[in-house]
């Protein structure tokens, strides 16, 4: 799957290893660079690790599903669910960035308004992954 359509629209795209990249991720404010892509030969793979789904990240590049398959097919319409260990990693994620901001409050730190947004965000995140849980 030729990668350059996708990683041309990316911000700080870094070669990780042979087929995976690494970039921030247009579906949220990014600075560091939290967006993975891999080349799965027939289809692109993008995984961000702060929690946007490949819906937000398509739609922030201005991309149709279809291409991000080698076949330019338009995939077929999974079922819904989130396996087990995607929904542990995320809500730890998640849980790591409310953790943080709350021993910022607990020294008495001034918190940002970005990071007051980034909780809340992790908060609505997790109530939603409590609620997808089986």
């Amino acid at each position: 799957m030729n990668l350059d359509p996708i990683l041309q629209r990316l911000n700080k795209v870094k070669r990780v290893k042979a087929g995976v990249y690494k970039a921030c991720c247009p579906a949220h404010d990014d600075r560091t660079p939290s967006l993975e892509i891999k080349d799965a030969d027939d289809r692109a793979l993008l995984i961000c690790r702060a929690g946007c789904s490949f819906d937000e990240i398509r739609a922030a590049l201005g991309m149709d599903a279809h291409e991000f398959f080698a076949d330019g097919k338009t995939p077929r319409q999974a079922e819904p669910g989130v396996s087990i260990r995607d929904l542990s990693e995320a809500a730890s994620f998640e849980l790591a960035v409310c953790y943080v901001v709350a021993c910022d409050r607990a020294k008495g730190r001034q918190v940002s308004p970005q990071d007051l947004a980034r909780e809340k965000q992790a908060r609505e995140r997790i109530t939603r992954a409590w609620g997808a849980a089986p």
